[in-house]
């Protein structure tokens, strides 16, 4: 991992993306994951372990509304990605923002979002260039991991933070066999529990 600097992030996450060409087109697989995801470490292991060149994280369990990702499956393949579904699916899922991807699908997705801001495009996500690149053929090319029941949260309002450390952080906390408590006069007390 080599971190980068990008002074234009606030031109949005395509420009990112194309910010770090050089590290996603390698010419090896590559591992995009968003930034502002709080996950139990399991999650990533689902999608190291998939044994799938493009693989990607849906969970089931989510609020339905205009913000999350969705991933519709049916006859147990990705049909459908993005905010807004338009094609028939058996269930959906809300994409986790982590991706596997191979060499070639890291270049297809450079390759779309160049063409976004050949075309002024800068505010496109890059999630819409991963589905433009999935919908240029019959078969998406990607498979998924269903994580549903595992903690996680995209953290991207105030109210997710509260959620973060009310309900996830703790839950990932047990799952570590350990668990966070405040004593007396506001010291941190780490006691261990058996694994769940």
């Amino acid at each position: 991992m080599k971190p980068a600097y990008n002074e234009d992030f606030l031109q949005g996450n395509s420009v990112t993306l194309w910010k770090m060409r050089d590290q996603l087109c390698c010419g090896e697989p590559v591992l995009l994951m968003d930034g502002d995801v709080l996950y139990d470490d399991r999650i990533l292991g689902r999608l190291l372990n998939s044994g799938h060149q493009n693989s990607l994280l849906l969970d089931q369990h989510f609020s339905l509304g205009e913000e999350p990702v969705k991933v519709a499956v049916q006859d147990g393949a990705i049909v459908d990605f993005g905010k807004i579904i338009g094609i028939e699916y058996d269930f959906f899922g809300e994409s986790v923002g982590f991706f596997c991807l191979s060499a070639h699908m890291a270049e297809a997705i450079i390759a779309c979002i160049q063409s976004y801001l050949d075309q002024g495009h800068h505010d496109r996500p890059y999630k819409d260039a991963i589905h433009d690149v999935m919908g240029g053929s019959s078969a998406t090319g990607f498979d998924f991991e269903d994580i549903t029941g595992l903690p996680w949260i995209e953290i991207d309002f105030t109210r997710d933070i509260e959620h973060a450390r009310n309900v996830i952080l703790p839950r990932i906390r047990k799952k570590l066999g350990q668990v966070l408590r405040v004593g007396a006069g506001g010291q941190s007390i780490i006691s261990s529990q058996p694994n769940q």
